[in-house]
């Protein structure tokens, strides 16, 4: 999976086994996205 591309230059993304870590700079937060969704957010950041 290629998350390499992101919209927001303020966002890091680092992938995991069957997961996907976003670490939102700007606002100190983290969300964890599981498989399903990590494949989701790889479709809409195309």
């Amino acid at each position: 999976m290629d998350v390499s591309k992101t919209r927001n230059e303020n966002i890091v993304v680092q992938e995991m086994a069957a997961e996907l870590l976003i670490y939102v700079l700007k606002t100190n937060k983290a969300f964890c996205l599981d498989e399903t969704s990590a494949l989701i957010y790889q479709f809409c950041n195309r």
